[in-house]
């Protein structure tokens, strides 16, 4: 059961993990390409800002220079000549001096461009040629005007583009992820539940089969039980049939005790054998529950030399369904007695039930004198399929479903270390009258 239970966890946790890398993969080259469309749109609209600017001010740098050389002031004109060949080396580098962009790229370069009549420009500036350097300057601002349109046209277009391109990204991101919610993460949530399902089905099947085994393990003693009342209850009744004895009151007095005697036994295999899920929840003596509980493992006891100490501070009701409340103080002792069993009859062993009120909760604490559990397994006792004892000797199942119940129950199950390394405490609500 272990092993199913093993591959059903690894089989899903694999699917999980292939249906998530799949997803996130998805999103995240979604996610890294509008980023970078996002990062390259950013970057040309900051050149694009820079061109355009730029060619506004290459027009107000050539007027400048025709005024500089008109008033003879060589300084500042050297300084403005410098500054436009700056401007006009940076424009010819731009992005779009280009023949992908051929409207742009004959103004720069074409044999009446920009370029050209630049240098022209700057040449006819510093010869001292007054007399054409007007007219020069308009035909400059009628070129630098064009540019400065026709690169404004271009990358308002590319930025509408880029703009539409990642909004479709991010509605393709949205339209994925919900495609993903419906045809990955939803068949992966049903798949896990399906698993978990799976997993508790068979945990319930190893505990019924566990709680079988325990019956049949007990059963030859527990017709060694049966035997002796039953023969009482035969002897006598031969002789109340035969009339050979004047004792009535006393044979019918032994007769009824065996019966009662047999009476319990039966009725604490049939609690042990039942399947009590379904069980409506009712109000019921705790010490006649704790006392059905044991009565099959009255032979083991013996046999054994397991001396059972019952200290009984609670004489009261508790709420729960008793077939399930039942086999879960059954497991307990029985892992009690195994526990005592590892240490040798030489010690006294001892299992020891007591019940009480303490912290407005009703407490029933089973402990035993034996190893104990190790410290390295306190915290995951509970956890299924953990156990103390060796190979093939238990499905540790056991404590884990006993745990479940009493959480069904809206009471608690845990290893009271306070008391001891063995005691284990079972906590119920305390009914209202």
């Amino acid at each position: 059961m272990s092993i199913n239970r093993e591959l059903l966890q690894k089989k899903t946790l694999k699917e999980i993990k292939l249906r998530y890398l799949f997803a996130v993969s998805l999103i995240a080259s979604l996610a890294i390409c509008a980023f970078l469309i996002n990062q390259n749109l950013h970057r040309r609209m900051k050149e694009d800002f820079k061109t355009i600017n730029l060619s506004g001010r290459q027009r107000m740098l050539s007027q400048r220079i025709a005024l500089l050389a008109n008033r003879n002031e060589p300084q500042l004109l050297r300084e403005t000549i410098a500054e436009f060949e700056r401007g006009q080396s940076f424009l010819l580098s731009s992005r779009f001096v280009n023949q992908a962009y051929p409207e742009i790229y004959n103004i720069y370069k074409s044999e009446n461009g920009l370029e050209n009549l630049g240098n022209k420009y700057i040449s006819m500036a510093q010869s001292g040629k007054k007399e054409d350097i007007f007219i020069l300057s308009q035909n400059l601002l009628r070129k630098y005007d064009e540019a400065t349109l026709s690169t404004q046209i271009i990358s308002e277009s590319e930025f509408t583009d880029r703009l539409i391109l990642e909004i479709a990204i991010l509605f393709s991101t949205i339209i994925l992820l919900c495609l993903e919610i419906l045809f990955i993460f939803r068949p992966m949530t049903k798949s896990v539940r399906s698993t978990f399902k799976q997993i508790n089905e068979i945990e319930d099947k190893s505990f019924i089969n566990a709680r079988l085994a325990l019956i049949g393990e007990i059963a030859s003693s527990i017709a060694h039980e049966i035997k002796n009342p039953l023969s009482v209850i035969l002897v006598f009744s031969k002789k109340l049939m035969s009339g050979s004895s004047k004792d009535d009151e006393l044979m019918h007095s032994h007769i009824y005790k065996s019966a009662e005697r047999i009476n319990k036994i039966v009725k604490s295999l049939s609690m042990q054998s039942r399947e009590a899920s379904h069980d409506e929840v009712g109000e019921a003596p705790l010490q006649s529950i704790i006392e059905d509980a044991i009565e099959m493992f009255n032979s083991k006891f013996t046999s054994s030399d397991i001396t059972i100490v019952k200290k009984f501070n609670f004489h009261g009701e508790i709420k729960c369904r008793q077939a399930a409340i039942s086999q879960v103080i059954a497991n307990l002792v029985s892992n009690a007695i195994d526990a005592c069993s590892e240490i040798p009859k030489v010690n006294h062993r001892q299992i020891q039930i007591e019940t009480g009120i303490e912290d407005k909760d009703v407490y029933v604490r089973i402990s035993d004198n034996g190893p104990g559990v190790p410290v390295d397994l306190r915290e995951k006792i509970f956890e299924s399929f953990v156990t103390t004892k060796g190979s093939g000797k238990g499905t540790g199942l056991g404590l884990s479903i006993s745990k479940k119940i009493m959480q069904e129950h809206g009471g608690l199950l845990s290893l009271n270390t306070k008391v001891s390394s063995s005691c284990f405490e079972l906590r119920f609500p305390i009914v209202n009258n």
